[in-house]
């Protein structure tokens, strides 16, 4: 990494005075500031810090597309980061932009000097003297207080995700399009627009780490409502029946790690009914009797061996029973719902499917 110091960019500005003036091209840092901050000023220790400066067209020429500028953050003596930027698209007198460093955390609790600067790197720029902006003996300690909450996550679209029913894999889970999270500032510092927040979104094995930027400013106390739609961070539907969740997690660095994870559950269900089989309607026999309390089925009148299945809703074999007499058959340990007796005559074939419920 350059390591430029404050004296390297003065240097700038001196020689700036020697050049041509005859071109108007004015890229200025016009707005920078350390965030989040509190509202006197302090930054917090040992959490996640971003620089962000305001960049704005202040020539009167137009800057084209694709032209280049090297964006230095520095840190007391020392640039954190230089990043490079081409511009996508024209650049009109008189625009603003936004450009922010990466996450830096300070652990050192003194006085602190932040500085940006804009420099072309393609284009000339007579007027280096507004290409440089500071904010000098900064607070830094544990008066400012961090503590970002991830409060809630929702499935916006499609509504009908929770108990979707794939009937027996024949039915598809639609995929998910609109996602919402909510997180709000619950320490004393304030994130102002431009804030990258940065947070992941997880279901099962699926991590997704999104950075989203606030549009407007964070105030303590306040909230900001994340609208996902972008597709490349949204998990896939889960297809197999289960129960699952859905959760957004803060990244970062605060005071109370207990509130940075909200999770929405949500259930694949199967409420497939096993079809009666081929030929069980044109069968009419009075084999068997069979009486249906809520502890227990009474069967009676055998006069061949039966095989017997007791079966749920979704088509799983919970219990099985060899009937060769007049016999009771317990569903005590079976809990509430709906269910099927099956039996196939060991001597016939003959298959009989009976529902009864559970209480």
């Amino acid at each position: 990494m350059k390591h430029f110091t404050r004296l390297f960019f003065l240097s700038i500005l001196v020689v700036s005075s020697y050049a041509v003036n005859a071109q108007t091209y004015d890229l200025a840092v016009t707005e920078m500031s350390v965030t989040p901050s509190t509202s006197t000023g302090n930054v917090p220790v040992n959490a996640n810090l971003y620089i962000l400066a305001t960049l704005s067209n202040v020539g009167t020429t137009i800057i084209p597309d694709q032209a280049e500028f090297d964006m230095h953050f520095i840190v007391d003596n020392d640039t954190l980061e230089s990043i490079t930027y081409t511009f996508q698209g024209a650049f009109n007198p008189g625009a603003t932009g936004v450009a922010n460093s990466s996450a830096f955390v300070l652990t050192n609790p003194v006085p602190t000097d932040f500085c940006a600067a804009a420099i072309f790197t393609t284009l000339v720029d007579p007027v280096l003297t507004n290409n440089f902006m500071c904010e000098t003996n900064v607070s830094v300690g544990t008066a400012a207080n961090v503590d970002l909450s991830a409060d809630s996550v929702a499935i916006v679209a499609p509504t009908n995700i929770d108990g979707f029913d794939v009937n027996n894999g024949t039915e598809t889970v639609p995929a998910m399009t609109e996602l919402l999270a909510v997180f709000t500032n619950n320490g004393n510092v304030e994130y102002i627009a431009g804030y990258p927040i940065s947070y992941s979104i997880t279901l099962g094995a699926q991590l997704f780490n999104v950075t989203g930027t606030l549009q407007a400013p964070m105030a303590p106390g306040e909230s900001t409502i994340r609208n996902i739609t972008n597709a490349a961070i949204i998990p896939n539907s889960p297809q197999e029946v289960g129960t699952y969740d859905l959760c957004v997690i803060v990244n970062e660095n605060d005071a109370n790690s207990n509130n940075d994870t909200s999770c929405l559950a949500f259930s694949i269900v199967d409420n497939y009914i096993p079809p009666a089989p081929i030929g069980v309607a044109e069968v009419n026999t009075n084999e068997y009797n069979v009486i249906f309390t809520n502890d227990f089925i009474t069967v009676s009148n055998v006069n061949s061996n039966l095989n017997a299945s007791i079966i749920d809703m979704n088509g799983r074999v919970i219990a099985t029973e060899m009937i060769v007499e007049d016999m009771r058959i317990s569903t005590s340990e079976i809990t509430s719902g709906i269910y099927f007796l099956q039996t196939v005559n060991e001597k016939t074939g003959e298959v009989k499917m009976n529902k009864f419920s559970k209480f």
